[in-house]
Protein backbone atom coordinates (compact mmCIF):
# COMPACT_ATOMS: atom_id res chain seq x y z
CA UNK A 1 0.00 0.00 0.00
CA UNK A 2 1.63 3.81 -1.09
CA UNK A 3 1.42 5.75 1.75
CA UNK A 4 1.86 9.70 1.46
CA UNK A 5 3.42 11.08 4.51
CA UNK A 6 3.49 15.18 4.83
CA UNK A 7 4.80 16.32 8.33
CA UNK A 8 3.24 19.82 9.11
CA UNK A 9 5.89 21.58 11.27
CA UNK A 10 6.23 24.92 13.38
CA UNK A 11 9.32 26.52 11.69
CA UNK A 12 9.40 28.33 15.39
CA UNK A 13 8.84 25.64 17.69
CA UNK A 14 12.36 23.65 18.19
CA UNK A 15 10.88 22.63 21.77
CA UNK A 16 8.93 20.09 19.15
CA UNK A 17 12.22 18.22 18.16
CA UNK A 18 11.54 15.40 20.63
CA UNK A 19 7.75 14.82 19.14
CA UNK A 20 9.43 14.86 15.71
CA UNK A 21 11.78 12.27 17.17
CA UNK A 22 9.50 10.15 18.39
CA UNK A 23 7.42 10.71 15.05
CA UNK A 24 9.91 9.85 12.74
CA UNK A 25 11.09 6.71 14.19
CA UNK A 26 7.85 5.59 14.07
CA UNK A 27 7.18 5.89 10.41
CA UNK A 28 11.41 4.49 9.86
CA UNK A 29 9.15 0.89 10.92
CA UNK A 30 7.52 1.26 7.97
CA UNK A 31 9.55 2.52 5.92
CA UNK A 32 9.74 0.00 2.97
CA UNK A 33 6.19 1.60 2.30
CA UNK A 34 6.22 4.72 2.19
CA UNK A 35 6.52 6.56 -1.54
CA UNK A 36 5.73 10.32 -1.32
CA UNK A 37 7.09 12.27 2.01
CA UNK A 38 6.87 16.54 2.56
CA UNK A 39 9.09 17.83 5.14
CA UNK A 40 9.24 21.53 6.57
CA UNK A 41 11.98 21.44 8.97
CA UNK A 42 15.17 19.26 9.63
CA UNK A 43 14.90 16.21 10.50
CA UNK A 44 16.39 14.82 13.97
CA UNK A 45 16.79 10.84 12.69
CA UNK A 46 18.31 9.29 9.36
CA UNK A 47 14.75 8.67 8.33
CA UNK A 48 15.51 8.81 4.75
CA UNK A 49 18.23 7.11 4.73
CA UNK A 50 15.76 4.00 5.56
CA UNK A 51 12.87 5.76 2.13
CA UNK A 52 14.04 3.00 0.08
CA UNK A 53 11.20 3.25 -2.03
CA UNK A 54 10.63 6.53 -2.00
CA UNK A 55 8.97 8.43 -4.76
CA UNK A 56 8.19 12.11 -3.99
CA UNK A 57 10.04 13.93 -1.87
CA UNK A 58 9.55 17.97 -0.64
CA UNK A 59 11.47 20.02 1.19
CA UNK A 60 11.35 23.30 2.56
CA UNK A 61 14.33 25.07 4.57
CA UNK A 62 14.29 28.27 6.37
CA UNK A 63 17.33 30.77 7.32
CA UNK A 64 16.27 29.77 10.90
CA UNK A 65 17.80 26.52 10.27
CA UNK A 66 21.70 26.36 10.18
CA UNK A 67 22.77 24.59 6.93
CA UNK A 68 24.71 21.92 9.04
CA UNK A 69 21.02 20.99 10.24
CA UNK A 70 20.79 19.22 6.44
CA UNK A 71 23.81 17.58 6.56
CA UNK A 72 22.46 13.93 6.54
CA UNK A 73 20.84 14.45 3.19
CA UNK A 74 24.57 14.66 1.95
CA UNK A 75 25.70 11.30 0.12
CA UNK A 76 22.26 10.75 0.77
CA UNK A 77 21.15 7.72 -1.91
CA UNK A 78 17.54 7.80 -3.21
CA UNK A 79 17.88 5.71 -6.51
CA UNK A 80 13.67 5.41 -7.15
CA UNK A 81 12.88 9.34 -6.69
CA UNK A 82 11.40 10.76 -9.34
CA UNK A 83 10.09 14.22 -7.66
CA UNK A 84 11.87 16.58 -6.36
CA UNK A 85 10.47 19.95 -5.09
CA UNK A 86 13.02 22.06 -2.54
CA UNK A 87 12.26 25.70 -1.24
CA UNK A 88 14.86 27.90 -0.13
CA UNK A 89 16.90 24.99 0.29
CA UNK A 90 20.81 25.23 0.88
CA UNK A 91 22.16 25.05 -2.49
CA UNK A 92 25.63 22.15 -0.94
CA UNK A 93 22.55 19.61 -0.27
CA UNK A 94 20.17 20.54 -2.91
CA UNK A 95 23.12 19.07 -5.20
CA UNK A 96 23.62 16.32 -3.29
CA UNK A 97 20.60 15.20 -3.54
CA UNK A 98 20.12 15.54 -7.46
CA UNK A 99 23.57 14.28 -8.10
CA UNK A 100 22.65 10.96 -5.48
CA UNK A 101 19.29 10.44 -7.19
CA UNK A 102 21.62 8.57 -10.04
CA UNK A 103 19.56 9.93 -12.94
CA UNK A 104 16.07 8.51 -11.78
CA UNK A 105 14.43 12.64 -11.53
CA UNK A 106 11.83 13.42 -13.98
CA UNK A 107 10.35 16.50 -12.26
CA UNK A 108 12.23 19.22 -10.46
CA UNK A 109 10.91 21.88 -8.49
CA UNK A 110 13.15 24.93 -6.94
CA UNK A 111 11.37 27.46 -5.21
CA UNK A 112 13.87 30.16 -4.44
CA UNK A 113 11.48 32.57 -2.88
CA UNK A 114 14.61 33.94 -0.86
CA UNK A 115 16.63 34.74 -3.72
CA UNK A 116 19.67 33.84 -1.85
CA UNK A 117 21.66 32.02 -4.68
CA UNK A 118 24.50 33.28 -5.98
CA UNK A 119 24.94 33.85 -9.88
CA UNK A 120 27.79 30.80 -9.28
CA UNK A 121 25.88 29.05 -6.79
CA UNK A 122 22.51 28.58 -9.89
CA UNK A 123 25.25 27.76 -12.67
CA UNK A 124 26.09 24.68 -10.24
CA UNK A 125 22.51 24.09 -9.49
CA UNK A 126 21.78 24.02 -13.41
CA UNK A 127 25.09 22.20 -14.18
CA UNK A 128 24.07 19.62 -11.63
CA UNK A 129 20.95 19.21 -13.21
CA UNK A 130 21.73 18.34 -17.19
CA UNK A 131 24.91 16.20 -15.76
CA UNK A 132 22.60 14.02 -13.50
CA UNK A 133 18.75 14.20 -14.62
CA UNK A 134 19.19 12.85 -18.45
CA UNK A 135 15.05 11.60 -18.16
CA UNK A 136 14.00 15.45 -17.17
CA UNK A 137 10.51 16.15 -17.94
CA UNK A 138 9.55 18.99 -15.74
CA UNK A 139 11.77 21.73 -14.28
CA UNK A 140 10.71 24.78 -12.66
CA UNK A 141 14.03 27.20 -11.48
CA UNK A 142 15.23 30.98 -11.16
CA UNK A 143 17.37 31.81 -13.65
CA UNK A 144 19.95 34.56 -13.55
CA UNK A 145 20.89 37.09 -16.19
CA UNK A 146 24.70 35.24 -16.05
CA UNK A 147 23.36 31.60 -16.20
CA UNK A 148 21.97 31.72 -19.79
CA UNK A 149 25.03 29.29 -21.53
CA UNK A 150 24.02 26.39 -18.14
CA UNK A 151 20.46 27.02 -19.53
CA UNK A 152 21.37 26.56 -23.14
CA UNK A 153 23.49 23.35 -22.02
CA UNK A 154 20.26 22.23 -20.33
CA UNK A 155 17.95 22.61 -23.22
CA UNK A 156 20.66 20.82 -25.27
CA UNK A 157 20.86 17.96 -23.05
CA UNK A 158 17.58 17.28 -21.55
CA UNK A 159 15.55 16.04 -24.53
CA UNK A 160 12.78 14.80 -22.82
CA UNK A 161 11.78 18.19 -21.33
CA UNK A 162 8.14 18.72 -21.66
CA UNK A 163 7.36 21.97 -19.36
CA UNK A 164 9.21 24.41 -17.50
CA UNK A 165 7.90 27.16 -14.84
CA UNK A 166 10.49 30.21 -14.52
CA UNK A 167 9.79 32.17 -11.36
CA UNK A 168 12.11 34.99 -12.63
CA UNK A 169 13.55 38.18 -10.96
CA UNK A 170 13.61 41.53 -11.57
CA UNK A 171 16.33 42.50 -14.62
CA UNK A 172 16.53 38.77 -16.21
CA UNK A 173 17.56 38.98 -19.52
CA UNK A 174 14.39 38.01 -21.81
CA UNK A 175 16.16 38.67 -25.03
CA UNK A 176 18.84 36.12 -24.41
CA UNK A 177 16.69 33.45 -22.52
CA UNK A 178 14.08 33.48 -25.38
CA UNK A 179 16.38 33.20 -28.28
CA UNK A 180 17.76 30.48 -26.92
CA UNK A 181 14.22 28.37 -26.35
CA UNK A 182 13.48 29.45 -29.62
CA UNK A 183 16.94 28.07 -31.42
CA UNK A 184 17.58 25.40 -29.02
CA UNK A 185 14.90 23.58 -27.51
CA UNK A 186 13.92 20.22 -26.93
CA UNK A 187 11.39 19.27 -29.64
CA UNK A 188 8.52 17.75 -27.38
CA UNK A 189 8.95 21.16 -24.81
CA UNK A 190 5.37 22.50 -25.55
CA UNK A 191 4.79 23.44 -21.67
CA UNK A 192 5.65 27.24 -20.34
CA UNK A 193 4.66 28.96 -17.01
CA UNK A 194 6.26 32.39 -16.17
CA UNK A 195 5.95 33.39 -12.62
CA UNK A 196 7.01 36.92 -11.80
CA UNK A 197 5.35 40.16 -10.15
CA UNK A 198 6.12 42.37 -12.98
CA UNK A 199 5.11 42.29 -16.81
CA UNK A 200 7.58 41.42 -19.62
CA UNK A 201 7.84 43.53 -22.40
CA UNK A 202 5.84 42.77 -25.22
CA UNK A 203 8.57 42.72 -28.02
CA UNK A 204 10.08 39.72 -25.40
CA UNK A 205 6.44 37.85 -25.73
CA UNK A 206 6.08 38.71 -29.53
CA UNK A 207 9.59 37.81 -30.46
CA UNK A 208 8.99 34.39 -28.45
CA UNK A 209 5.91 33.43 -29.47
CA UNK A 210 7.10 34.30 -33.55
CA UNK A 211 9.79 32.22 -33.92
CA UNK A 212 8.37 29.17 -32.50
CA UNK A 213 8.67 28.11 -35.72
CA UNK A 214 7.62 24.18 -36.53
CA UNK A 215 6.08 23.24 -33.27
CA UNK A 216 3.15 22.38 -31.38
CA UNK A 217 0.93 25.36 -30.22
CA UNK A 218 2.89 26.47 -27.18
CA UNK A 219 0.93 26.30 -23.01
CA UNK A 220 1.50 29.48 -21.76
CA UNK A 221 0.99 30.86 -18.36
CA UNK A 222 2.17 34.17 -17.40
CA UNK A 223 1.59 35.16 -14.08
CA UNK A 224 1.50 38.83 -14.83
CA UNK A 225 0.87 40.80 -17.96
CA UNK A 226 -0.56 44.22 -19.39
CA UNK A 227 -3.83 44.73 -21.17
CA UNK A 228 -1.82 45.19 -23.93
CA UNK A 229 -0.24 41.88 -23.71
CA UNK A 230 -3.43 40.10 -22.65
CA UNK A 231 -4.69 41.04 -26.32
CA UNK A 232 -1.60 40.28 -28.23
CA UNK A 233 -1.90 36.36 -26.27
CA UNK A 234 -5.59 36.28 -27.44
CA UNK A 235 -5.25 37.11 -30.96
CA UNK A 236 -2.26 34.45 -30.84
CA UNK A 237 -4.83 31.97 -29.66
CA UNK A 238 -7.27 32.42 -31.74
CA UNK A 239 -4.73 31.61 -34.76
CA UNK A 240 -3.54 28.26 -32.88
CA UNK A 241 -0.35 29.25 -32.36
CA UNK A 242 -1.39 29.53 -28.27
CA UNK A 243 -3.26 28.20 -25.39
CA UNK A 244 -3.07 29.69 -22.09
CA UNK A 245 -3.94 27.60 -19.60
CA UNK A 246 -4.49 28.66 -15.68
CA UNK A 247 -3.29 25.66 -13.91
CA UNK A 248 1.04 23.96 -14.17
Amino acid sequence: MKQKLKSHDDYHEPQDEPFCKILENSLIKHSDTIQYFARFKPFTTGILSSLTNLKSLELHADQLFEESKWKCLENLSLPSLQFLILQDFPVKYLISLIENTKGSLTIIELHNYGNFYSENENERIIHSIYQNCPKLIYLTFTPQVSNIIEIEKLLTICQYLIGLRIISNYGFNWDNFFSALTKISPINLYKLCFENNFSMEIAHIKFFIDNWKGRNPIFLKLQCKTMEIKYLLEEYELEGRIVEYDEW
